[in-house]
């Protein structure tokens, strides 16, 4: 990931820029970095330098602050998705943006998975 992010810092910065996060990203990112360290026995340098990336990201996108919400809720029930999922399902479709996720329920929803919108 790191890797992908130096060679085509245009890009990314051009993502960043067009995205929008729920508040919710902090915790899919600690938790992804945990598991990351984890699954592939990386150094703690490693997860530090991973860590300052995302934190870079992050201070550059806008972030949305998501509270109990009846239309995320009404989403999550008829599209039988959990309220979390929900949520950035209904951050897409409010601003008319691309979801990118690697979840299985939201690329059914249309969701573009992260393998596709690197060979794009």
């Amino acid at each position: 990931m790191l890797n992908f992010y130096k060679k085509d810092l245009n890009f990314i910065n051009r993502l960043i820029e067009e995205s929008i996060f729920p508040d919710l990203i902090f915790y899919e990112i600690g938790s992804y970095l945990r598991k990351y360290k984890e699954i592939k026995k990386v150094s703690n340098n490693k997860i530090k330098e991973m860590m300052e990336l995302f934190n870079y990201i992050i201070g550059k996108a806008k972030i949305e602050e998501v509270r109990l919400n009846y239309e995320i809720l009404d989403l999550s029930i008829k599209d039988k998705l959990s309220y979390y999922d929900a949520v950035y399902l209904y951050l897409a479709r409010k601003y008319n943006l691309i979801l990118i996720s690697d979840d299985k329920d939201l690329i059914k929803e249309g969701a573009i998975s992260s393998d596709n919108l690197l060979r794009n």
